[in-house]
């Protein structure tokens, strides 16, 4: 089926998505808004340290249950409802999941792609949290910017390294800001 040609724009009405799960919804709507590919995005799902504050999940029916709340699940006016209250919700510390998702959003990373790892280290990389793009046929990783040199170190002793069978000389690395994080489903 042909792509359907974009009949909206959201310029002027948004300075930054936020969707629960951007990877998946980011190139859904890029495709269906012209100008959308200029916006900054946020993560609800995986930009928020949930677990460490508490919370034993990431689907959201399950962490708005957890902060006392329900909604009809994927209905996108109640999805978008959902959110906006699950954004809402402040930890122990007293920051809200918002300010929480702001500063983790503004925050640069880098992608970090192992290249050419052999098989035999997928165990080794699933360990270190690594998982498996099947499109690229990659095993990748978000990192932040200050992890950069401990993970090029790490990829050295465990995956490229004489006898580990790489198939290529080392890792690629790709600079993330909100502009350009989950462009791509990652």
């Amino acid at each position: 089926m042909p792509a359907a040609t974009p009949t909206h724009s959201c310029r002027g009405s948004a300075s930054v998505v936020v969707a629960h799960n951007a990877a998946f919804d980011r190139p859904w709507i890029e495709r269906r808004l012209e100008d959308a590919g200029d916006l900054d995005w946020a993560c609800s799902m995986s930009q928020i340290d949930w677990r460490g504050n508490g919370f034993d999940g990431l689907a959201l029916g399950h962490l708005l249950g957890q902060t006392g709340w329900f909604h009809e699940a994927h209905r996108g006016p109640a999805d978008v409802d959902a959110v906006i209250q699950l954004l809402r919700h402040s930890f122990a510390d007293g920051a809200t999941a918002l300010s929480s998702l702001r500063t983790r959003s503004a925050t640069p990373s880098w992608i970090v792609r192992a290249t050419g790892a052999s098989f035999d280290v997928k165990e080794l990389l699933r360990e270190r949290a690594y998982r498996w793009d099947p499109a690229r046929r990659v095993w990748w990783k978000e990192i932040e910017v200050g992890e950069r040199s401990a993970e090029e170190f790490w990829l050295a002793a465990n995956v490229y390294s004489a006898g580990r069978g790489a198939r290529s000389m080392g890792p690629t690395f790709d600079e993330m800001n909100a502009a350009a994080r989950f462009r791509y489903g990652v």
